[in-house]
């Protein structure tokens, strides 16, 4: 990702580029709300930000980006 789309995924999801960064480089779990937030802004599963709330056949856990 470039670094203006890191900073218009972080706006759109409310939070820090510096979180997303520990999200994304150091696996840092999220909760269940903003793991909803990132699936539905990157096609990635739920499940992988919050393995905790989403099982890996949760819909939100489905590459959303397909179709």
């Amino acid at each position: 990702m470039s670094p203006e789309q890191k900073e218009a995924l972080a706006k759109s999801a409310a939070t820090s580029s510096g979180y997303l960064r520990q999200v994304f480089v150091y696996n840092r779990s999220t909760g269940a709300a903003m793991a909803r937030v990132l699936a539905e802004e990157t096609g990635i599963g739920a499940h992988e930000f919050c393995p905790d709330a989403f099982s890996s056949d949760d819909v939100l856990s489905l590459n959303l980006k397909k179709a």
